[in-house]
């Protein structure tokens, strides 16, 4: 139990500030909001049940929850009616704003998996996460450069190579092998060269 409760303490809950603060803030407004649309509904309605029952000479009051009975369950409705309307507008707000974000997200993630390095994702400017989709465009720019720079030195291999089987051609007394690692080395430069192939990295 002890382990468990230090493992809780420790850890981390806030890891974006901005966000989770911006978040709260949210969540805390609108249960403002709601209390504040209950006490003024209730406050309307039995107000208005308990004149109706004073000053009425022919009502004899038993209790006062006989009175505000009506009041309270018209008041539960009113109130859970008017939540679930806002509920229902926020959370689709809030979920398009983080939500449309995460789909384009995971539609970058799978365009790179596919070995496509040209897509700049974006985000409206009113969504949630920008912070992240700047990581994401600076994490893809950084392996197009990596794939840049693997491909220039294919290119540079692959041209002395070509040299090289042209001194090789040419001479003679060259050992199996000799003939052998040069073969390895063509094969790896060749596999070097569809692995690079598998990206698309220029425009």
């Amino acid at each position: 139990m002890v382990d468990k409760r230090r493992s809780f303490l420790k850890r981390t809950y806030i890891v974006d500030r901005a966000f989770q603060v911006k978040f709260i803030l949210k969540i805390v407004f609108f249960v403002l909001l709601a209390t504040v649309i209950t006490g003024v509904v209730t406050y309307f309605l039995t107000d208005e049940s308990l004149e109706r029952s004073f000053y009425s000479i022919h009502y004899q009051i038993k209790n006062v929850w006989q009175v505000l009975l009506p009041a309270v369950v018209t008041i539960s409705f009113v109130t859970t009616g008017i939540v679930a309307f806002f509920t229902t507008i926020i959370a689709l707000v809030e979920s398009h704003k983080v939500g449309g974000p995460l789909y384009r997200f995971k539609r970058s993630l799978q365009e790179v998996k596919e070995g496509d390095l040209t897509k700049v994702t974006k985000l409206r400017s009113r969504d949630d996460l920008q912070d992240f989709v700047g990581s994401l465009n600076s994490m893809i720019s950084s392996v197009k450069e990596k794939v840049v720079r693997i491909d220039l030195c294919y290119h540079d291999l692959n041209t002395k190579m070509g040299r090289l089987d042209e001194l090789t051609a040419s001479a003679e007394g060259l050992s199996d092998k000799d003939k052998e690692l040069i073969d390895d080395l063509k094969k790896g430069i060749d596999a070097l060269g569809e692995s690079i192939n598998q990206f698309k990295f220029k425009e």
